[in-house]
């Protein structure tokens, strides 16, 4: 699949988002799947279904919107998204960030899945995981090595290594 990646110009700074649909996730696909049927009990006007389908709609995008994080990197930042609150953005200054952890992190009742995320490490001793559960194999080795190329300190425990499942 051709790499997707956005790029916004943002006060004079252009950020290179690494992205793809929320379709490329199982939270992603649930989310759309409700929302379509949101919208086809508002068809068939049955008030008792429309208040269920629009109550547990809500509660999955609250519930997942924590593995749904993509990432932009600028001149001087790097940008960390969500898909479901997209007006929302953190902007980290390269020079405040110690070090990014590439991790995986077991989700789902019976931990039956891994969304790949970073642990953001910075100078402060502060650290901060966003995981991001759509973007593919391509997007995660361009972004380790921007980030990389940048001067951040790199640790990988999921990516790219010799017998990893990613």
């Amino acid at each position: 699949m051709k790499e997707r990646v956005r790029v916004t110009q943002n006060s004079n700074e252009q950020i290179k988002y690494y992205k793809r649909p929320i379709f490329f996730s199982f939270s992603g696909v649930i989310v759309v799947f409700l929302g379509l049927f949101f919208l086809f009990s508002i068809y068939i006007n049955f008030p008792l279904l429309i208040i269920m389908v629009a109550i547990t709609l809500l509660l999955k995008i609250f519930l997942s919107s924590h593995k749904m994080f993509y990432f932009g990197i600028s001149d001087q930042h790097l940008v960390v998204k969500n898909s479901y609150f997209f007006w929302r953005k953190k902007f980290f200054l390269f020079e405040e960030i110690d070090s990014v952890f590439f991790t995986g992190k077991k989700v789902g009742p019976a931990h039956y899945c891994y969304a790949l995320g970073i642990v953001l490490s910075k100078e402060d001793g502060k650290e901060q995981v966003y995981l991001g559960a759509t973007l593919g194999r391509k997007q995660w080795k361009d972004l380790f090595d921007i980030l990389k190329s940048r001067g951040i300190k790199m640790r990988n425990n999921v990516f790219f290594t010799k017998g990893s499942c990613y």
